[in-house]
């Protein structure tokens, strides 16, 4: 990569003023009040749920292996969460460590450099040199297709010398109570892609910050909201609506792509933590004499060897014996039941 901006005789994206002052707002404040109610919706839903922790966390796990997809990380949620941690995964490893993070006591904590500098640093944690991660970038850096030179990029973000004034410009308008927290949360979303502070993982750095946004802004009652699923259903139109943003001002398409995010996400969610949280009240009706410890642990782990499984034998051979569970000739024992809410999930 090139060391300077003079070197790479490129021009530099100069950022619009932000937020954008003239926003057309008829043509998307229908869909906002749809994105509104939805999630209003799916935050009733989990505020609901008992021990969410255990019952997310391979829900966690999906949105983990999602985010690395355009990494080139392609696995299976099943093969993940049987997989030694080998280095082509450890990616994955790396963003659930920021999620939890950032995910911690940690998101009641205003927006701030430090925050977010933290968090890339655990993203980054296996796939970066120690002098970029958890840094602003120092260097002029570009988006174009994988593999490309500078020279075949098509968007260079802001001259490193702007980065840490746009971010803090950034960082006062996350920080502000706005009367329309997703509108607010669209436009924090694409700026930050916009800048591009860090020298790789800025994508990842985004999604993450929208459960933390949501939660802080009383949204929703957990940081937990998650759209990389949604992303990768259209990336072109990700790409494209992101990007017209800076080509064209055109924030208004930006917008209701990213409001159709939060509808779809919200009722995909909020079906699967039903699904979810129901099976395990399920679970503790029809098996009283099984601890909620060990009910739990199935969520958490639903695929694991027979000499990690946290009951008693007696557990295991009534788990058994009500089909709940089934022990594979590898001896690795499967929560089916779970194991159908998620490939539903993931299928959608």
């Amino acid at each position: 990569m090139p060391k300077s901006d003079k070197e790479t005789k490129v021009d530099p994206f100069v950022p619009h003023p932000f937020p954008p002052p003239h926003l057309k707002k008829r043509s998307f404040s229908h869909l906002l009040d749809i994105a509104n109610d939805a999630i209003k919706q799916f935050g009733e839903t989990l505020a609901s749920i008992t021990s969410p922790k255990q019952i997310f966390s391979p829900l966690l796990a999906i949105e983990a292996i999602d985010s690395l997809e355009s990494q080139e990380i392609e696995i299976t949620f099943k093969n993940f969460i049987q997989s030694p941690k080998e280095n082509k995964i450890l990616p994955i490893y790396d963003y659930l460590e920021a999620l939890d993070f950032a995910c911690s006591d940690r998101a009641k904590n205003p927006f701030s450099k430090g925050q977010i500098c933290k968090i890339h640093n655990r993203i980054k944690k296996n796939s970066a040199p120690n002098f970029d991660r958890g840094r602003y970038r120092t260097r002029q850096n570009w988006i174009g297709p994988k593999g490309c030179s500078i020279h075949q990029a098509y968007f260079y973000p802001p001259k490193v010398s702007q980065v840490a004034p746009l971010m803090d410009q950034l960082f006062k308008y996350i920080n502000k109570d706005e009367k329309e927290p997703l509108l607010q949360l669209a436009l924090i979303f694409a700026q930050l892609l916009i800048i591009h502070p860090f020298m790789d993982g800025n994508g990842r750095i985004a999604r993450i910050l929208v459960p933390l946004f949501l939660y802080q802004k009383k949204v929703l009652p957990r940081p937990f909201f998650f759209l990389s699923s949604y992303f990768k259903l259209d990336k072109l139109k990700y790409f494209q609506t992101l990007y017209q943003t800076t080509e064209e001002e055109a924030w208004e398409d930006w917008i209701r792509f990213f409001l159709k995010g939060i509808i779809y996400t919200s009722k995909r969610y909020k079906c699967a933590i039903k699904q979810s949280s129901f099976l395990y009240d399920q679970l503790r009706a029809n098996l009283p004499n099984i601890s909620s410890k060990t009910c739990l642990s199935l969520f958490k782990h639903p695929i694991f060897p027979l000499d990690r499984f946290k009951g008693s034998v007696a557990d295991l051979k009534e788990l058994k014996r009500l089909g709940v569970i089934r022990q594979s000739r590898a001896k690795a024992l499967s929560f089916l039941p779970l194991l159908k809410i998620l490939d539903q999930f993931h299928k959608k």
